[in-house]
Parts: C-alpha cells; structure tokens; sequence
C-alpha cells in the first residue's frame, strides 16, 4: 500500500477512536450530571419536608406557651382571687377527697404560680413568646425554651454538602466529573438520613406538645368555672364590706368540698403549666411524661368531683369567669 494511503488510514482510525472516546467521554458527564441532579432533589426533598415538620413544631410549642398564659391570666388568677380569701384554713376534707389531694396547692406552689405570671406577661409584652425565645420557667427548661440555638436540638439547622453547591465543571475529565456525582450523591443521602432523624423528632415533640395542650385545655373547662364558684362564694362569706374572716366553723361541707377540689385542679393545671416538653439536652424530658401520666389518670376522679361540687345551689350570684386579655 502506497505511504500516502496508509498514512490516511492510520488518520481516519484515529478519528474513528478520537470520536468513539468523545462519545464515551459525554456519555459519562451526562451520568455525572444525572446523579448530581438526583443528589440536589434527594437533599432538597428532605430539607423541605424537614422544615415543614419544624413549622408544624414551632406553631405546637408556641400555642401551648399561649395556652398557659391565657390560663395564667384567665381562670388561675380568678382562683387566686377567691383562694387567698381561705388559704389560712386547715381543711379536713370527706371521703373521697384524699385521691385527690396530691394536686392541693401549697403556699410555694402559689408563689410559683404568681411569679410564673409575671414571666409570660412580660414575655407577651415584649413578643418573646410569638418570636420563639425561651420563657424561663421555674420548673426548668421552658416548651420553648430549646428554640433559642441550641445545636443539638432537631430544629438546629443542616449544612448542604459542600459538593452540592460546586456542580459538575466541563473542564474536568469526565471520570473526574463521574466520581465527583458518586461522592455528591453519596453526602446528600448522608444529609437526607440526618434530616429525616431530624424530622422524626420534631414530629414526636409536636405530638406531645399536643397531648399536653389537650390535657391543659380539658382541665381547664374545669378549673375555671370552679374558680368562678370558689370566688363567688368565699367573696359572699367575706361580707358586702370584706371584712368578714372565713373560718373552718362557718363553711358547710359542700363549701368545704368545693375548696378542696378547686384547689386539686389548680395544682393539676399547675402541674401541666410545669411541664417542660424538652430536657435541657433538647430531648423530650422523661420525667415530665410521667406526670403527664399521673394528671391524665386523674381526669374522671377530678371531673366527678368537679361535677359534685359545682352541683350544688351555693345561693351566691356567680361572679363572671376572667377572660385572657393576650392578643397573637
């Protein structure tokens, strides 16, 4: 074969390889970006579900903040009201009664209540509560109190992987381009998993954020037409002029009853309003789920009693029951 030829055909084999590896070559950078694209939609799936999980928790945390306040400033200080009229008096309560005592307020208790009052006014005043900075309270880390940074905590955020923000680049070698989507895909699924052990805790603390925001709310349907009674009644004993001391000798027992099943919902309430949701470690607090516990297996004994006191003609003019005067 003439020189001339086979130099021209050794030219088009060359050719023929050049293209089959510039082929070869785009072939693999449109795998790298396919997976690099999947790694993108795999880590944003899980960021926006992670954040809907943190709104949902957010909104629970900061409702029941509310709700505390509103029965802080509402029904507790109408009990307060018609407490500190009777608080002197040793009461011996009837049968049925002692189930209930381990609720009955003490005079730390209600110093705690008074003080635990002012927090969550002054924090409404300041909008501390509808921003989410923690509300310190007495009995330890407050239901919001973990939204303030703390890192450990599953509202903390989760960085991207780094490779997700540098993409496929056209001037590395394919391979390069392929083991660099490898190594994305690798850390966005790393993030994913992260992201939903996130979100799986963020759903367990709405969930019991809610319980106790239910139990709160059922007890105080309670509560507070018991403190309207416990007000209007120790109100009348006092006199037109409040001058009156309301001794043991002058209460009948349904009077006596009365006072002593307001004063074990006022505890039961308080013991909500002390429930923290969190630990200090930003975990769902144990100790507060067993007293949960305890005032949920309390309700029908409470509710009977509840309904046996408020039975009863008192021969009073019911005073109104407060209202919370907080706006959102």
């Amino acid at each position: 074969m003439p020189i001339p030829f086979l130099i021209a055909g050794l030219g088009i084999a060359a050719g023929a390889i050049g293209a089959g590896s510039h082929i070869k070559a785009k072939q693999t950078n449109e795998r790298a970006n396919e997976i690099s694209a999947d790694a993108q939609r795999l880590y944003n799936n899980a960021k926006n579900s992670l954040e809907a999980a943190k709104r949902n928790t957010t909104f629970a945390l900061r409702e029941f903040e509310y709700a505390k306040k509103d029965v802080l400033d509402s029904s507790m200080k109408q009990f307060l009201r018609g407490y500190e009229r009777i608080k002197h008096i040793e009461l011996k309560t009837s049968e049925g009664m002692n189930e209930i005592s381990s609720f009955i307020l003490t005079p730390q208790d209600t110093l705690q209540i008074r003080e635990l009052t002012n927090i969550y006014e002054s924090s409404l005043k300041t909008g501390a509560i509808g921003a989410g900075v923690g509300v310190a309270a007495f009995a330890g880390v407050s239901s919001l109190g973990f939204l303030a940074g703390a890192a450990a905590t599953p509202l903390a955020a989760i960085a991207a992987p780094v490779l997700l923000f540098t993409g496929i680049s056209a001037s590395m070698k394919a391979d390069e381009n392929l083991e660099k989507a490898q190594v994305m895909y690798s850390e966005a699924t790393a993030a994913a998993e992260s992201m939903k052990i996130s979100e799986t805790k963020c759903k367990a603390i709405t969930k019991r954020t809610e319980m106790f925001h239910d139990l709160l709310d059922t007890l105080n349907i309670m509560f507070a037409q018991s403190a309207v009674y416990l007000d209007s009644v120790t109100r009348k004993k006092k006199g037109f002029f409040g001058l009156r001391k309301i001794t043991s000798n002058r209460l009948t027992e349904q009077e006596i009853n009365l006072i002593a099943v307001s004063r074990a919902l006022a505890g039961a309430v308080k013991a909500v309003i002390d429930m923290p949701v969190l630990s200090e470690k930003g975990e769902l607090d144990s100790k507060s789920n067993k007293k949960y516990n305890e005032v949920k297996k309390s309700l029908p004994l409470l509710t009977d009693q509840s309904n046996t006191a408020q039975s009863y003609d008192y021969h009073v003019r019911l005073k109104k029951a407060l209202k919370a005067k907080r706006r959102r």
